[in-house]
């Protein structure tokens, strides 16, 4: 938003608003629709001068910024920070009869990005899983593919008392359809923040 510094500034304003009091005479002035437009404009001017002096105080504000990173050194900052290092496939991935009816449905990935530390962490990146049965012809073999956006896999990460991760689910009652053989979990994501990309894959039982 751009204010109009000269408005505020220019003598015009103070001159028309003289001008409508000297119009307004000097008999009744409270009731005189040209006072009540002198008080308008003063109430802008007061209300603009507020704004410029909120605009420059933010203004301020982002030079420091800049200043205070600009003195500090580029690799230290991001070696201070806490980044992704490896991630994995967690044991409990794997399928699922959630409406217990004798057929499993549900495909649950268990997705856990560690940092340096080796502590569970919450990235901002995306994530694709692809469900595969090795088994068969290589031109049937992908079974499934999904790709879960940042907004998306934000909402999925989930803490317990001993650990946290991703929990992903998703329906594959058609996929696996026929299959009896080991299937294999494909897991890919992309870290936002250093721009890594990591992969892992597990197998699981139909």
């Amino acid at each position: 938003m751009r204010t109009n510094l000269a408005a505020i500034r220019s003598p015009y304003l103070i001159t028309a608003a003289l001008g409508l009091w000297a119009l307004a005479g000097c008999g009744d002035i409270g009731k005189s629709p040209l006072w009540s437009q002198l008080e308008a404009k003063q109430t802008e001017n007061t209300q603009l001068k507020t704004e410029v002096q909120k605009l420059q105080q933010e203004n301020e504000a982002y030079h420091k910024q800049v200043e205070t990173l600009s003195g500090m050194d580029k690799t230290a900052r991001m070696e201070a920070l806490n980044t992704l290092d490896r991630m994995e496939i967690a044991k409990r991935t794997g399928l699922m009869d959630e409406n217990k009816d004798g057929k499993k449905e549900t495909l649950v990935v268990y997705l856990k990005p560690y940092d340096t530390h080796g502590d569970p962490i919450k990235m901002a990146g995306r994530a694709r899983i692809e469900l595969w049965d090795l088994n068969a012809p290589a031109d049937k073999a992908r079974l499934g593919e999904w790709d879960i956006q940042p907004e998306e896999l934000a909402k999925m990460w989930s803490s317990t008392f001993l650990t946290s991760y991703y929990r992903l689910k998703f329906d594959v009652a058609k996929l696996i359809e026929g299959c009896d053989k080991d299937l294999t979990v494909k897991a890919e994501f992309t870290d936002y923040v250093s721009g890594r990309v990591l992969r892992e894959q597990a197998t699981i039982k139909p």
